[in-house]
């Protein structure tokens, strides 16, 4: 790991020093050189492949650099694995929390530095372990029950519980990839408040989020990359959204959500009394050709079970649903895809992508049984023709059509995933959070498929917890709360406090 003392500025607590790392055929960081100071919330800022996460694995040991200095707390260090960086003090909540769900709170945070009994050989001293962990939430201002198990709590919990093992690991630096993608509203106000307890106990926090309004709520400095190269650092107070945007793209983009006007048309899609006992009931709306329907709502407002309802994912009590004022009863998935339905779900990794795939296999997924040959073996002409074809369409970067899908960008990872049901030539598409952790660049891209696909006469159903995009990108807004519909906006009306009233009252 080395550990040589050099002279340091005292109030830096981690300094980069031309940091370069190569992929096969990616550059992904040139020559990248940061200093990260004690005590301060630092945003690490890009489009998807700038390079953040390249930058913050090789501080955390996950990558080695290729060339460069990493300098940690006055001594020089070259971390060989998580392992090492963990036991020097730097930790990392990752987007999607590492919790065991089966294990207590108390268990969550010791996990792996359990306290023992010396006298009885190393047993497990639970009852340490727990007025420990109850010690550690005492500390951070939480009231949780330190036996409760993991999987029982909300999102916000388990990344309490996350910041509660930091806290018993004496950890110096924290690195947050997008904390607040599944939070409510009040849980990223929970959230903030324990950033701001972190920072006055003198640790360090990189911040990684796409929503730029977290940036200037939280954040002290910014560091802004592209295309693996540093662009600048500076203080946040000395910058504003739109330089940063500017600063992240390499151009000004002047009209973010570029919304248009749709010409409504003929009902596609219409739901009447929809009910799952225990999560959501007598859900009712019509959706039209030529329009993007927004659903708002707050975390567990249900909106997601509503979409997996309609696209045959989960069953119905009660209910019915028509697709161009015909009734259909979808049983699974696949009968909502043959009805020309298609669903983004919000998370691409688990249920969006075969990760380990090539980009030609997710694209032609869904449409793969309807182009095979006369003996029944997959159209390879026809899979390579329409790869091809939306890669180029939806300007996906890619080395190629057979490159896997898992080394994409989440940008780009999107892109495939709309390609998969324009391929199989949807013409309702329900969107789960369809632009949650990607960048603004790709997010303005997709907007524009979007507008694109609603002109041609499809119809869109979108989930969005960002009030900015669901004000910015729908024709009209559809709020639940708690498993109910509470109201709908459209036009001037939709406003940002018309919908928290909605939702939380």
């Amino acid at each position: 790991m080395g550990g040589k003392i050099l002279h340091m500025n005292e109030n830096i607590i981690l300094s980069l020093k031309h940091i370069t790392k190569s992929f096969p055929g990616v550059q992904a960081l040139n020559d990248v050189s940061i200093e990260f100071r004690k005590g301060e919330v630092h945003a690490l800022v890009g489009e998807n492949g700038a390079g953040k996460s390249t930058l913050v694995k090789i501080i955390s040991g996950v990558y080695i650099p290729d060339s460069g200095t990493i300098i940690y707390d006055g001594r020089k260090v070259e971390f060989q694995n998580p392992r090492e960086a963990l036991e020097n003090g730097i930790s990392i909540i990752h987007q999607e929390l590492n919790i065991a769900n089966d294990l207590s709170i108390a268990e969550n945070i010791y996990l792996g530095e359990e306290p023992k009994r010396k006298k009885l050989g190393g047993l497990l001293d639970r009852k340490a372990m727990e007025n420990a962990a109850r010690s550690v939430l005492e500390q951070i201002g939480i009231k949780l029950d330190v036996k409760e198990l993991a999987g029982n709590l909300t999102a916000s919990e388990q990344q309490i519980i996350e910041i509660a093992k930091i806290i018993t690991r004496n950890s110096k630096i924290v690195i947050m990839d997008e904390p607040t993608s599944s939070l409510s509203e009040a849980e990223i106000r929970t959230l903030f408040s324990l950033i701001e307890k972190l920072k006055k106990q003198g640790v360090t926090i990189l911040y990684i989020s796409h929503r730029l309004n977290e940036i200037f709520s939280i954040c002290d400095r910014v560091t802004v990359l592209r295309d693996g190269c540093l662009i600048k650092t500076e203080n946040v107070s000395e910058s504003n959204d739109k330089e940063l945007v500017s600063s992240m793209v390499g151009r000004t983009i002047t009209s973010f959500y570029d919304k248009k006007h749709h010409e409504r048309k003929k009902e596609m899609l219409r739901v009447e009394g929809l009910t799952i006992d225990g999560l959501f009931s007598d859900i009712s709306f019509s959706a039209y050709e030529g329009e993007i329907l927004g659903i708002s709502g707050l975390v567990g407002s249900k909106r997601t079970d509503v979409l997996e309802c309609i696209f045959g994912a989960k069953k119905a009590d009660l209910g019915k649903i028509f697709i161009n004022g015909k009734e259909v009863n979808f049983n699974s998935p696949l009968d909502a895809n043959n009805a020309n339905v298609g669903f983004v779900t919000e998370d691409r990794r688990r249920t969006g992508l075969m990760l380990e795939q090539s980009v030609m296999a997710n694209i032609v997924l869904p449409s793969i049984h309807n182009h095979k040959n006369k003996i029944g073996f997959i159209d390879e002409f026809w899979e390579k023709k329409i790869a091809h074809e939306y890669i180029e369409k939806l300007s996906i970067k890619t080395p190629s059509a057979l490159a896997y899908t898992r080394n994409l960008s989440g940008g780009n990872q999107q892109k495939v995933i709309l390609a998969k049901w324009l391929t199989a030539n949807s013409k309702i598409l329900l969107l789960d959070e369809p632009t949650r952790g990607i960048d603004v660049n790709a997010k303005s891209e997709f907007y524009k498929i979007m507008n694109q696909f609603v002109s041609n006469g499809g119809c869109i159903v979108m989930v969005s917890s960002e009030m900015p995009e669901i004000l910015g990108v729908t024709d009209r807004i559809i709020v639940m709360r708690e498993g109910k519909i509470t109201g709908e906006l459209s036009g001037d009306e939709a406003t940002e406090l018309k919908l928290i009233q909605l939702a939380s009252f």
